[in-house]
């Protein structure tokens, strides 16, 4: 824990001496990273992350989702959902600065913490989505009122990835 939090320090630092253009992240054979970014045939893609090992996946108009799995015994002990916003920047760094509108559910964050805490709970299969990308689970779908399709999966990508080492 103290390592990703000296991780994500350094990476706030960096990001703030730097342009706040979204760079690549180099791929290591040590870390999987599952990229579902759509590809452009006239500009390079990048896929910007917010931890070295976080699973990247597609992304849409508010973002790239990042998600950060670890697996016991099969199943999910830990997950971090953030999204890098279309400035480069993360909604998690940006906390309750992240506000596109008041959400009736309450601050992204805390539906996404929500969300995180049902997906450990029940299984990423167990969330189930309306056509429209939003929860229909009875037990959290008045807790997180967000489209989060892309963030379920992007943690399915995950569980897939790292289950099949």
């Amino acid at each position: 824990m103290k390592k990703l939090l000296a991780l994500l320090v350094a990476l706030l630092l960096v990001g703030c001496s730097s342009p706040a253009e979204p760079t690549e992240t180099p791929a290591t054979t040590a870390t999987p990273v599952a990229t579902e970014t759509p590809v452009s045939t006239s500009e390079p893609v990048t896929t910007p992350s917010i931890d070295p090992n976080a699973f990247v996946g597609a992304t849409d108009q508010n973002g790239t989702p990042n998600v950060v799995v670890t697996l016991k015994d099969g199943a999910i002990e830990t997950l971090v959902i953030d999204e890098i916003t279309t400035d480069g920047l993360s909604k998690k760094e940006l906390g309750a600065e992240y506000a596109p509108d008041a959400l009736p559910a309450g601050p992204w964050m805390d539906q996404v913490a929500e969300l995180e805490k049902f997906i450990i709970a029940n299984g990423v299969d167990a969330v189930e989505l309306d056509d429209a990308g939003k929860v229909t689970n009875e037990d959290i779908s008045s807790h997180v009122t967000i489209i989060v399709s892309n963030y379920v999966e992007t943690v399915k990508s995950a569980v897939e990835a790292l289950s099949a080492k």
